[in-house]
């Protein structure tokens, strides 16, 4: 059928309707390529910042640093896996869990591993002294 449609073109028609093929064609391969630049410069542009770096990359940097476990470490990566890949995350090992079922972060520091801002712990310091006295 559609080579009875083309048969029955005229010749002009063809060499229009190739042309304007042959444009189409070539955007859909300029905007791929834009494309691809701009996604390869968004990209590097997020590694050059100095908190760059992957999760797995902080985690195995924090493992070796001595600021979580080894148990810490598997249990993060494995609930990193779990959310991505959009399944419920492991439950907690027993070693993380004290016993009222929280998990505990070092003096200073959030549970995500990061310092507590100087001036969060200061106040904390007065609150607790005010409860002191008061």
């Amino acid at each position: 059928m559609i080579g009875l449609i083309v048969l029955g073109q005229d010749k002009q028609d063809l060499n229009a309707m190739f042309v304007n093929l042959g444009i189409v064609v070539g955007l859909v391969l300029v905007a791929g390529v834009v494309m691809l630049i701009v996604r390869k410069r968004i990209f590097a542009a997020g590694l050059d910042d100095e908190t760059g770096g992957s999760m797995f990359e902080d985690l195995r940097r924090m493992r070796d640093a001595g600021e979580i476990s080894i148990e810490e470490y598997e249990y993060l990566r494995k609930c990193i896996v779990a959310k991505v890949s959009g399944h419920e995350p492991p439950p907690r090992p027993v070693g993380l869990v004290d016993s009222s079922g929280e998990m505990r972060a070092q003096p200073g520091y959030d549970l995500a591993g990061d310092p507590i801002p100087p001036e969060i712990l200061e106040a904390n310091r007065r609150r607790e002294q005010e409860g002191d006295e008061g």
